[in-house]
């Protein structure tokens, strides 16, 4: 689902917002299916993805590309996103949003 757009969140940013949700998800889907969960649609949450990533390192199984790309590409946009925000912390909801964000690419 796309973000909601308010007055905060400019044209470019709401680009690199829609970015990282389809890089995460292309992350999330691989780990899932690589780790033979059987709940494969699910949103995976921080704790899901690191014990999915474990369960593979341990099988020794290549990374693709792509995956990494996918990951980089991630990370980078959820940090332009997370330091944009950090000026809106008018509420308890924008705080808590942004410190997901930060949780995310600092795992």
């Amino acid at each position: 689902m796309p973000p909601l757009f308010d007055t905060k969140l400019t044209p470019d940013l709401y680009e690199v917002i829609l970015s990282y949700k389809k890089a995460t998800t292309v992350v999330e889907r691989w780990l899932a299916v690589t780790s033979d969960r059987t709940d494969i649609k699910a949103r995976l949450i921080i704790p899901d993805m690191q014990q999915a990533a474990s369960s593979i390192k341990d099988t020794r199984i290549k990374v693709p590309d792509l995956i990494y790309y996918a990951f980089d590409k991630a990370i980078a946009a959820r940090s332009e996103v997370t330091s944009h925000f950090k000026g809106f912390f008018g509420t308890r909801t924008a705080k808590a949003n942004n410190l997901s964000h930060e949780s995310f690419t600092k795992s």
